[in-house]
């Protein structure tokens, strides 16, 4: 009798379903009409077939093969959820979905076994999505092409394909082809579609979205463009620079998913989907799940912030990224020697997941001096510019936020002989361990500063200018250190009490002895 009840009630016109399913897709449906679908996919044959023909069309995948693996990505999502960050989760649970799963068990089982098992991704990730009150959503205009195929139920293969980016830059060793299963084009293809996936397969690409996001791919590579605003890494390094406007867009990958709140930053996938993240502008909001624990995370990172995903989701931090790694030039010329920096670690269990940046090569005006600030700049102190001895050496982007911590111990790795250098700021005394082991040059360096962000505040009292001398806001004496072979340095706090000043740099130039046996192996 009620049972009859529920089910008369869950019987929906074929207009009023593909509103409700339309309604779930843009992530406004409301608690009732979600109780309604639920009833209606639990019940009828035809509402699930109209529900999984819309979820492929939605995905932009095309032919069956492409829709299980996106139910993949869905179903290994647990309904158990902590934020790790400041994000508020609602406290409901989505227990409908247990009972969706009793009451279609009969039916079809096989054939719609399937059907169960993505809708409780789906409504599992629905449940996801509105934690992100946070988040930026995509705009009317950036979802138009994407509503317009759910208008009606024609298949996907029915559609013209949709450019969705185009190759814009590449470096000129660069070979790349679309992965379309057992059909590969002869030639690079210059633009992508909505479902297609590009296969880089050495040097570097740029791809640029339709909405103005511009992707490197650094070989080998795989990657997929599922919408203008969503696409998956399934294997290899990318940088992804959103453009404004475009702030949401979101990068799957086999351990995560990676939502932009305006910001640049750098994925990097392995054979065994294991994926690291880290953020060179703005912020992200980072979703995974730890399968041993069985829980889905969420993790906000800023600006110098990465963090390693391992095969089973547990996270960990990375502690430094050299910058070649996640270059997005490709059409620069590459370093013409190995690097001289190798590594940089500290001593310190930090609770956040600050990393630490090596540029190898790359000192020169205008480079950025600390990975947790966004604009301050190493610049000559005068028009004549930085020392010249220093330009094309390694660098390494430290944290400016440890300039007061007593307790710090950078630990430098180099490869061969080298000249080390700590650029220290005058306005406090250098400490013991810097006069014992270094010498002072006599020489200075500037630091112009910009705007930025330290415990949940701005200062914008600053902006930085273009070229040496240009409003340098602080010096730094230049301290250097003779590196006899491959070794480890290591180097200590600054010992100040006061935070009105900037953490040390650190510079590493290969000697000409060290350049010359480089010179004699390649040789060779």
């Amino acid at each position: 009798m009620s049972t009859n009840s529920s089910l008369s009630s869950a019987n929906l016109d074929g207009a009023k379903l593909r509103q409700l399913i339309s309604a779930w897709c843009d992530g406004v449906i409301n608690e009732a009409d979600l109780q309604q679908l639920q009833a209606s996919l639990s019940t009828s044959d035809s509402a699930r077939e109209i529900f999984l023909a819309f979820m492929q069309i939605h995905a932009h995948m095309q032919g069956h093969a492409k829709a299980k693996e996106y139910l993949e990505t869905f179903t290994s999502l647990p309904l158990k959820i902590t934020d790790c960050s400041d994000s508020t989760l609602p406290s409901e649970s989505p227990a409908l979905l247990r009972k969706y799963m009793l009451s279609s068990s009969r039916i079809y089982r096989w054939r719609w076994g399937w059907a169960a098992l993505l809708l409780i991704g789906v409504f599992g990730w629905n449940f996801v999505e509105r934690t992100r009150e946070d988040a930026p959503r995509p705009s009317a205009s950036q979802l138009a092409a994407e509503k317009a195929h759910l208008a009606s139920p024609t298949l996907e293969s029915d559609r013209p394909p949709i450019v969705l980016a185009r190759v814009t830059d590449h470096s000129e060793d660069c070979q790349w082809f679309l992965d379309q299963g057992s059909q590969t084009q002869s030639e690079p293809p210059q633009s992508i579609c909505s479902g297609e996936t590009i296969r880089a397969t050495k040097g570097m690409m740029k791809l640029t979205f339709t909405n103005g996001t511009v992707v490197t791919l650094h070989a080998p590579a795989l990657f997929q463009v599922i919408s203008n605003m969503r696409a998956r890494v399934l294997l290899g390094t990318v940088t992804t620079r959103v453009a404004e406007g475009a702030e949401g867009f979101s990068v799957l990958t086999p351990r995560a998913t990676v939502i932009d709140l305006g910001t640049e930053f750098g994925i990097q996938v392995t054979e065994v989907g294991a994926t690291d993240v880290v953020v060179f502008k703005g912020e992200v909001n980072l979703d995974y799940v730890n399968q041993e624990e069985g829980i889905a995370r969420r993790q906000r990172l800023r600006i110098g912030e990465g963090m390693h995903l391992d095969a089973l989701g547990t996270a960990s931090r990375i502690v430094a990224i050299t910058d070649e790694r996640y270059s997005d030039s490709p059409s620069r010329d590459s370093l013409r020697r190995p690097p001289v920096i190798t590594a940089v670690r500290d001593n310190i269990l930090r609770d956040a997941w600050n990393y630490y940046e090596i540029v190898p090569g790359a000192m020169r005006e205008d480079v950025k001096a600390f990975a947790d600030r966004e604009a301050h700049e190493w610049n000559g102190v005068t028009t004549r510019g930085m020392p010249a001895y220093l330009l094309g050496g390694d660098y390494v982007k430290t944290f400016n936020n440890d300039k007061v911590n007593h307790d710090i111990e950078i630990s430098v790795t180099l490869n061969r002989a080298a000249k080390l250098y700590v650029l220290f700021d005058k306005r406090i005394p250098p400490p013991q361990w810097l006069t014992d082991n270094f010498r002072n040059t006599g020489d200075e360096i500037g630091v112009d500063e910009g705007p930025f962000y330290v415990h949940g505040v701005w200062y914008t009292n600053h902006h930085p200018g273009v070229g040496p001398g240009v409003s340098v806001d602080n010096v730094s004496s230049i301290w250097v250190r003779d590196v006899k072979g491959p070794c480890s340095v290591k180097l200590g706090p600054t010992e100040s009490t006061t935070v009105d000043i900037n953490m040390y740099g650190i510079v590493a130039v290969p000697t000409s002895g060290s350049a010359s046996n480089d010179q004699q192996a390649k040789a060779r």
